[in-house]
């Protein structure tokens, strides 16, 4: 155990508040732990420490303390490991990927999934396109968080005046018929932000599934496009 993990298991349970935690497993309905931290004081943890290891020259090692931090198994060491990882230096390694991709199916949170697909695999695709044809793969997992992982994994892709339209798309079809809620919305979230920058591809990809998908998901996947666009793929 690295004394830096050991330092920071210290100081979580020492912020621990169990009538938080209590709240954080309803709210989140899953099975925790939960030490009741709040994502945002957690986030200031991560960026203190990586700033420390920044300053020291102490990054060593792809995983530094965070596999150690996921080893505690609570929400909160769970998730300021994913966010040390966010913060690790550039470039990703491979080591990195297959970390965190293991850890998909070690949870079932989706605030943890979000953040790996979304704060680390996603910008690895970013720098890597062929690593969508992984993503794609997930999509027939019998682990629908792997699933909602390739969905999210899309977003850093569709964001900061990027637009992929064509490869969120090809990623969404196969989960679009699936009654899975978590996928769901992740296919909304996602396929919603894709209408911003390129809304009448995204109305296209809608339009057949008008009568096929549940309501609440086309609502919000049309929910920024033009209003013609939204009322003809939600409209009665």
């Amino acid at each position: 155990m690295s004394s830096l993990a050991l330092a920071l298991d210290t100081r979580l349970r020492g912020l621990a508040n169990p009538e938080e935690a209590a709240k954080a497993a309803k709210y989140y309905g899953s099975v925790g732990p939960f030490l009741g931290i709040g994502t945002d004081v957690l986030q200031t943890i991560a960026a203190e420490t990586a700033e420390g290891l920044t300053s020291s020259g102490g990054w060593n090692g792809e995983a530094g303390p965070a596999q150690t931090l996921w080893g505690y198994s609570t929400h909160e060491h769970c998730l300021l490991a994913v966010l040390l990882v966010q913060k690790y230096p550039r470039p990703y390694s491979a080591d990195t990927w297959d970390i965190c991709a293991h850890w998909l199916d070690e949870t079932d949170n989706w605030e943890i999934i979000d953040a790996i697909a979304v704060g680390v695999l996603g910008e690895m695709v970013l720098a890597d396109p062929h690593r969508v044809e992984i993503l794609r793969s997930w999509t027939t997992s019998d682990n629908f968080w792997r699933q909602r992982a390739a969905v999210m994994a899309m977003l850093p892709l569709n964001s900061g005046g990027r637009v992929h339209a064509a490869e969120t798309f090809e990623m969404c079809r196969p989960l679009m018929l699936t009654t899975e809620p978590h996928v769901r919305t992740a296919l909304a979230w996602v396929i919603r932000e894709v209408g911003v920058a390129a809304p009448d591809e995204t109305a296209a990809f809608l339009l057949p599934y008008k009568f096929k998908v549940v309501n609440s998901l086309l609502r919000e996947a049309a929910r920024k496009l033009p209003r013609h666009l939204e009322r003809a793929i939600v409209g009665g």
